[in-house]
């Protein structure tokens, strides 16, 4: 069996996506971002989007449970890396980190100063496994934001997944109107485009969006500031701070947050998996940060 046919049977029970971006794909990023940086004589890419159980945003959706849906899967990367280097390849398994600070230059005149950091959403379309849809969440045909998604870079030569040029966002920007704190804006919009994909992405003030009580979480560490932003943002909801999709929210999970849940609910009818019963069985809720009860101790 090749490579390939390896990959394509961990896919098997229809839980896992699999795409392959050559490294031409990458084609034009910087050596911070680019997967070569780490793997040098790297070839391919191989991306997995595995599926993250629709019941798992149960307690967010009651508002009973908070719990973060884990954006990053290193573990299907590991099967990659075993598959691969099973067949005499390099393979090394890759997610986005919090490790300890590392030294602020290159160990060796050319190098990259650590730590190297892969843009997993870019990597994920250049994939041919989706797009990044108007909330700025990654989406797939099957799951709609509903994956965790895990890289591996290899320096076996591969051929890559097409890219479909098919929308999968239906632009409905629910995501944007039950954002209790506006921070996804309806109106402004950036275009995103990797490898000819054009993807709409709304206009996100971040700062707004870092302080969200609604199921907002940090992928790393609470980010500095955040009791100043409570205050902040409860003066104004202006859109005061624009980020830039995939890198400057990187460290924001807003998948099960109002937002992710609302595209949830909204995706459900284009969704490949048929479910019983609606996600939404009620009208969702939404909090603003001075709507909590301990707000006080943050001002």
């Amino acid at each position: 069996m090749s490579i390939l046919d390896k990959l394509a049977c961990m896919s098997d029970t229809g839980e896992i996506l699999i795409g392959v971006a050559p490294i031409e794909r990458f084609e034009g990023l910087a050596p911070a971002a680019h997967p070569a940086s780490i793997l040098p004589g790297a070839q391919s890419v191989i991306v997995t989007a595995t599926e993250i159980q629709r019941g798992d945003y149960r307690g967010l959706e009651e508002g009973t449970v908070w719990s973060p849906a884990g954006r990053w899967d290193y573990g299907q990367p590991i099967k990659v890396a075993q598959i691969v280097e099973r067949e005499g390849y390099n393979c090394v398994p890759y997610v986005p980190s919090a490790d300890a600070a590392m030294p602020g230059r290159p160990v060796r005149d050319g190098a990259v100063a650590p730590n190297v950091g892969i843009l997993v959403e870019y990597a994920a379309v250049a994939a041919g496994l989706g797009e990044i849809g108007y909330c700025g969440l990654f989406m797939t045909r099957k799951f709609g934001i509903r994956q965790s998604l895990g890289v591996a870079i290899t320096d076996a030569p591969l051929p890559g997944t097409p890219i479909s040029m098919e929308t999968i966002c239906t632009k409905c920007k629910k995501c944007a109107s039950l954002c209790p704190l506006g921070a996804l804006s309806a109106t402004q919009s950036m275009t995103l485009t990797i490898m000819g994909k054009k993807m709409e992405i709304g206009l996100i003030n971040e700062n707004a969006c870092k302080v969200c009580p609604n199921g907002v979480y940090t992928d790393t560490q609470l980010l500095p500031g955040w009791d100043e932003l409570y205050h902040k943002i409860n003066k104004s909801n202006q859109l005061v701070s624009f980020s830039q999709p995939v890198s400057g929210l990187s460290s924001l999970n807003r998948l099960k947050a109002a937002c992710g849940r609302a595209c949830v609910a909204s995706f459900e009818h284009e969704d490949m998996r048929r479910y019983s019963h609606d996600f939404r069985v009620r009208a969702p809720w939404g909090m603003r940060p001075e709507e909590m009860e301990d707000y006080d101790d943050y001002k």
